[in-house]
Protein backbone atom coordinates (compact mmCIF):
# COMPACT_ATOMS: atom_id res chain seq x y z
CA UNK A 1 0.00 0.00 0.00
CA UNK A 2 1.45 3.32 -1.07
CA UNK A 3 1.36 6.12 1.48
CA UNK A 4 -0.72 9.14 0.52
CA UNK A 5 1.01 12.49 0.06
CA UNK A 6 -0.90 15.49 -1.27
CA UNK A 7 0.83 18.85 -1.32
CA UNK A 8 -0.99 21.80 0.19
CA UNK A 9 -2.22 24.67 -1.94
CA UNK A 10 -3.69 28.04 -1.08
CA UNK A 11 -7.11 26.45 -0.55
CA UNK A 12 -6.33 22.82 0.37
CA UNK A 13 -4.37 21.19 3.19
CA UNK A 14 -1.33 18.99 3.04
CA UNK A 15 -2.37 15.36 3.42
CA UNK A 16 0.30 12.91 4.58
CA UNK A 17 0.27 9.36 5.90
CA UNK A 18 3.17 8.46 8.19
CA UNK A 19 3.32 4.65 8.15
CA UNK A 20 5.57 4.16 11.19
CA UNK A 21 2.91 5.61 13.52
CA UNK A 22 -0.21 5.03 11.36
CA UNK A 23 -1.02 8.75 11.28
CA UNK A 24 -2.97 10.42 8.49
CA UNK A 25 -2.59 14.18 8.86
CA UNK A 26 -4.57 16.98 7.23
CA UNK A 27 -2.88 20.31 7.88
CA UNK A 28 -3.62 23.78 6.52
CA UNK A 29 -6.54 25.63 4.98
CA UNK A 30 -9.55 23.75 3.68
CA UNK A 31 -11.53 26.16 1.53
CA UNK A 32 -11.75 24.56 -1.91
CA UNK A 33 -14.43 25.45 -4.44
CA UNK A 34 -15.40 21.77 -4.54
CA UNK A 35 -14.66 19.93 -1.28
CA UNK A 36 -15.46 16.59 -2.89
CA UNK A 37 -12.32 16.85 -5.04
CA UNK A 38 -10.24 17.09 -1.87
CA UNK A 39 -11.96 14.34 0.09
CA UNK A 40 -12.47 11.72 -2.63
CA UNK A 41 -8.79 10.75 -2.90
CA UNK A 42 -8.51 10.68 0.91
CA UNK A 43 -11.55 8.43 1.30
CA UNK A 44 -10.43 6.21 -1.58
CA UNK A 45 -7.00 5.88 0.04
CA UNK A 46 -8.56 5.01 3.44
CA UNK A 47 -10.80 2.38 1.83
CA UNK A 48 -7.80 0.82 0.05
CA UNK A 49 -5.70 1.01 3.22
CA UNK A 50 -8.21 -1.02 5.21
CA UNK A 51 -8.96 -3.41 2.34
CA UNK A 52 -5.25 -4.16 2.00
CA UNK A 53 -4.92 -5.19 5.65
CA UNK A 54 -4.49 -1.93 7.55
CA UNK A 55 -5.76 -2.28 11.09
CA UNK A 56 -4.82 1.00 12.78
CA UNK A 57 -5.31 4.62 11.73
CA UNK A 58 -4.81 7.84 13.64
CA UNK A 59 -6.41 10.82 11.94
CA UNK A 60 -4.87 14.18 12.83
CA UNK A 61 -6.63 17.40 11.88
CA UNK A 62 -4.58 20.60 12.00
CA UNK A 63 -6.86 22.92 10.12
CA UNK A 64 -6.74 26.63 10.73
CA UNK A 65 -9.56 27.57 8.39
CA UNK A 66 -12.28 25.57 6.64
CA UNK A 67 -15.54 26.38 4.93
CA UNK A 68 -19.04 24.95 5.38
CA UNK A 69 -18.84 22.44 2.54
CA UNK A 70 -15.55 21.15 3.95
CA UNK A 71 -17.12 20.81 7.40
CA UNK A 72 -19.78 18.56 5.91
CA UNK A 73 -17.07 16.41 4.28
CA UNK A 74 -15.19 16.22 7.60
CA UNK A 75 -18.34 14.86 9.24
CA UNK A 76 -18.79 12.34 6.40
CA UNK A 77 -15.17 11.22 6.74
CA UNK A 78 -15.53 10.78 10.50
CA UNK A 79 -18.72 8.77 10.10
CA UNK A 80 -17.08 6.53 7.51
CA UNK A 81 -14.18 5.92 9.88
CA UNK A 82 -16.67 5.23 12.67
CA UNK A 83 -18.11 2.41 10.54
CA UNK A 84 -14.64 0.91 10.16
CA UNK A 85 -14.09 1.21 13.93
CA UNK A 86 -17.41 -0.50 14.60
CA UNK A 87 -16.09 -3.40 12.50
CA UNK A 88 -12.94 -3.78 14.57
CA UNK A 89 -10.43 -1.34 13.09
CA UNK A 90 -8.40 0.67 15.61
CA UNK A 91 -9.04 4.32 14.80
CA UNK A 92 -8.54 7.51 16.75
CA UNK A 93 -9.01 11.15 15.84
CA UNK A 94 -7.09 14.13 17.17
CA UNK A 95 -8.46 17.59 16.40
CA UNK A 96 -5.88 20.29 17.12
CA UNK A 97 -6.77 23.96 17.23
CA UNK A 98 -4.75 27.08 17.86
CA UNK A 99 -4.74 28.61 21.30
CA UNK A 100 -7.62 31.06 21.58
CA UNK A 101 -9.52 29.78 18.51
CA UNK A 102 -12.80 29.07 20.29
CA UNK A 103 -14.70 28.48 17.03
CA UNK A 104 -12.33 25.71 15.98
CA UNK A 105 -12.47 24.22 19.49
CA UNK A 106 -16.28 24.18 19.43
CA UNK A 107 -16.27 22.67 15.93
CA UNK A 108 -13.92 19.92 17.09
CA UNK A 109 -16.21 19.14 20.01
CA UNK A 110 -19.24 19.14 17.70
CA UNK A 111 -17.47 16.82 15.26
CA UNK A 112 -16.56 14.51 18.15
CA UNK A 113 -20.25 14.12 18.93
CA UNK A 114 -20.88 12.87 15.39
CA UNK A 115 -19.04 9.58 15.97
CA UNK A 116 -20.11 6.77 18.27
CA UNK A 117 -17.12 4.42 18.44
CA UNK A 118 -13.96 6.42 17.74
CA UNK A 119 -12.25 8.30 20.56
CA UNK A 120 -11.77 11.95 19.60
CA UNK A 121 -9.29 14.25 21.32
CA UNK A 122 -9.81 17.99 20.95
CA UNK A 123 -6.48 19.58 21.87
CA UNK A 124 -5.37 23.19 22.11
CA UNK A 125 -1.87 23.86 20.77
CA UNK A 126 0.17 27.06 20.69
CA UNK A 127 0.35 27.46 16.95
CA UNK A 128 -0.50 25.58 13.77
Amino acid sequence: MEPIKIEKTFSTPEVVFTPNNYTLMLEGRLIPENAETVFKPIIDWIDNYFKSGGETLKLLFRLYYYNTSSSKRIVNLMRKLDEYAANGKKISIRWEYEEGDDDCMHDGNDFAKMVKVIPVEVIEIEEI
